[in-house]
């Protein structure tokens, strides 16, 4: 049974599993989305996936024997300062361990799995919302929960611009432009703009808004401005875009890959 056909039976909700290690290894292995499996009583990570460690700046020998609070708030493998770690990425870790720990205590008490979605900043600061299930596996004699199995579905390409826009500004609420330096990167635009004359907030906002329609008759009223003010607006928006880079190749590119999904080879 391959990762896709094992999936349903996981996310189920009919309790624990109880699988071979050898079998439970080639899952996580396989699996196309970040996954892990860790120890109920330690919280040390048993398996984890390439995937897993390349979104948060790990090698996969990193991850093993690690517990959550040793990677992302011990920081025994020195990231913060090896990775140059932004304060909003280190707060969203913290705040991720304390969730992780929060579900895990009530699947081992309950011994059935839970899902939630949640909004993660990898190291990069590339945003993901994503799709978590934790799944108990039990011991042999299934009386007890042994370890959980970890499963993240990416959603993030299933958002509108707008929305992704606004999970940006959420992550970076004390930078604005930084907020937009890391959204025009996770959409592939950070060569189009010169990088000592990002678009505004208000700009960003007009861009995101002419996928829909480009008319500045159109815009002004969406935005309840006038025209001119409209076209002064599209004008410096223009005027930020670096040559050979047009407006129409950001809007076109923005139309076509906008939504388009983090890879493993974005973080190697």
């Amino acid at each position: 049974m391959n990762a896709t056909q094992m999936l349903p039976d996981l996310k189920s909700g009919r309790g624990t599993i109880s699988c071979s290690g050898e079998f439970l290894s080639d899952f996580v292995e396989n699996y196309r989305d970040a996954s892990h499996v860790r120890d109920a009583q330690t919280r040390k990570h048993l398996l984890a996936n390439h995937y897993e460690a390349a979104v948060n700046g790990l090698g996969i020998d990193d991850f093993i024997c690690a517990t959550p609070r040793e990677i992302w708030i011990d920081d025994v493998f020195q990231r913060k300062s090896k990775l140059n770690l932004d304060s909003a990425i280190i707060h969203s870790e913290y705040e991720n361990v304390m969730r992780a720990e929060k579900f895990e205590n009530q699947v081992f008490l309950t011994k059935r799995p839970i899902n939630f979605n949640c909004r993660s900043i990898y190291f990069n600061g590339r945003i993901s919302f994503e799709n978590t299930t934790k799944i108990p596996i039990s011991s042999a004699d299934n009386k007890k929960v042994i370890a959980f199995l970890t499963i993240f579905q990416n959603l993030t390409p299933q958002l509108s611009l707008q929305r992704l826009f606004n999970l940006y500004q959420e992550a970076f609420p004390f930078s604005k432009q930084k907020a937009i330096q890391h959204l025009l990167r996770h959409l592939e635009l950070d060569c189009c703009f010169n990088p000592l004359s990002l678009p505004t907030s208000k700009e960003m906002q007009i861009l995101l808004a002419m996928c829909e329609s480009s008319q500045c008759k159109v815009l002004a009223q969406q935005f309840e401005v006038s025209v001119p003010t409209m076209s002064n607006h599209t004008t410096h928006i223009r005027d930020k875009i670096v040559s050979p880079f047009t407006l129409r190749h950001v809007l076109s590119k923005l139309r076509t890959t906008g939504k388009g999904s983090a890879t493993s080879t974005d973080f190697l």
